[in-house]
This record gives C-alpha cells, structure tokens and sequence, in this order.
C-alpha cells in the first residue's frame, strides 16, 4: 500500500529527533554552509516535517483510486540549464529532480500514445475489438515494460540524488535535510502523478472495449459475445493487478532508499 502507516510514523520519529539536534545547533554561530551553495529559503525542522507529512498523506490519497515491446530502460539524465526548475536552490541537485519529472511525463505521454492507436484501431464495434485483441494485449505488456522502466529509473535517480547531497556536505542541518524533503517530494508526486495516468488510460480503455463488445450481442452468436467480454475483462483485470503491484512495490523501495539514505546522513552529522 502507498502512504503506509508506519512509514509516516518513521518520518514523524526521524523529523521529532532532528528538531532537537536543530534546536541545540541554534547557538552555534560558527556553523558551516554546505559546499557548493546554499539552497533557497531553508525550512525549519517544523516545516520540514509538514512537507514530508504532506507527500506521505498524498500518497495514501492516492489508494482511493484501487477500488475500483520493448521501450529500452531509460536513465534520468541530467537535463541542460535552461530547463532545470528550481527545487532546492542547487542547480545540481534541481538536474536530478528535473530529470526524474521529465522521465515520469515521458512515461505518461508513451502510454497515452500507445492507448489512443489501439483504442482508435478498435473503435466502438464488437468486430473492432475482436480483431484487434492481440494487439490491446501488447498494448497492456509495454504499459507495464514502461512502467517498470520508469521505477527503475526513478531508483537511480534518487540514488544518485541522495549521494550528491550527501557529498555537498552535513554541516548545516536545515541545508541537508531540506533537500532530502524536497527530494522526497519529487519522486512521491512523480509516482502519484504516473499512478493516475496508467490507471485512468486502463479504465477508460475498459470502458471503450466494454461498449464496444457488448454492441456485438444485436448481431452475433450470445455465447460468442460474452466469451470475448470474459476474455476482455480478464486481459484488463491482471493488467491492472500487475500494474498495481509494481507502483506499491517500487514506492516502498523509493521509501526504504528515502529513510535509509536520512537515517544514515543523520548519524554521521551528529556523530
């Protein structure tokens, strides 16, 4: 499940013990930047904790919506200046988050293509979709190779993020930590966002293919039509399952990478 209980409870702990290491660094005037720049408007612990409950919280908003060939592994490559959003004030660290956002929609938009030939290919007759039945099958298999691709890359990226920031330095607690909450926030929209399209393209494409086989019972054969609608519905029902299963698995690993990476960087500021 996205937005696990416990692992709110573990940002929540994590954040409540680094307000008393802010706390006691507020009499230390001497306290070093981290190289490289300082990023724009640092939180205060308080606010960080806000920010990182606010993307668990959305994440667990997302589960509402469950009730109901051969792309190559794409990498987040960092993306030229001009294109960089500002995130954290860093321009190194905005390429990281940049390259994953742009990944995500990239992701989306593959999808969207994919979809919208097949379900033009099909249209809205019974004929239409039994002759391209295969084909919305290959459809549901590259919607789920791209999306592990996607996660993959997502993985990377945010591993990769966690090690700059780590080597820019841990001096400055609220510099440290603020990046790690706007990366958390990055790749925890980035997974909501990319849920949202696969699942709504899924739907709707149900839908069509819905309409589309039962139109057949004014002309064919009962049997012949309700075993297609049977078929159809399986074909979707495991895709769906199958996509599911690999969001709630990779936003774990996203997860675990997230408060590993924290836990660590924490120890080693204070130790």
């Amino acid at each position: 499940m996205f937005g696990k209980d416990d692992s709110k409870k573990a940002v929540a702990t994590r954040l409540a013990f680094a307000v008393v290491f802010a706390l006691a660094l507020l009499g230390c005037a001497g306290c070093a930047q981290v190289t490289g720049g300082a990023y724009d408007s640092p939180s205060t612990p308080e606010s960080a904790q806000t920010d990182a409950q606010k993307s668990t919280e959305s994440a667990q908003d997302a589960e509402s919506v469950s009730d109901d060939e051969g792309e190559e592994k794409s990498s987040a490559a960092e993306l030229p200046a001009e294109e960089v959003e500002v995130i954290t004030g860093d321009n190194e660290l905005d390429a990281k988050l940049s390259a994953i956002k742009s990944e995500t929609e990239a992701a989306s938009s593959d999808l969207e293509s994919r979809f919208s030939e097949i379900n033009t290919a099909v249209g809205d007759t019974y004929q239409g979709y039994a002759d391209n039945s295969s084909q919305v099958q290959d459809a549901y298999d590259f919607a789920l190779q791209r999306s592990e691709a996607l996660y993959e890359s997502i993985l990377a990226g945010m591993t990769d993020y966690y090690a700059l920031v780590r080597e820019k330095g841990l001096d400055d607690y609220k510099t440290w930590s603020r990046a790690m909450e706007d990366g958390y926030g990055v790749w925890d929209d980035a997974m909501k966002d990319y849920y949202e399209a696969w699942d709504r393209l899924l739907k709707d494409s149900y839908e069509q293919y819905d309409g589309a086989i039962n139109s057949g019972y004014e002309t064919e054969e009962y049997k012949v039509v309700s075993d297609t609608w049977t078929d159809m519905y399986r074909a979707y029902d495991d895709s769906w399952t199958d996509q599911y299963r690999a969001y709630d698995d990779n936003w774990s690993k996203l997860y675990r990478l997230y408060d590993d990476s924290w836990s660590e960087m924490y120890r080693d500021s204070v130790g």
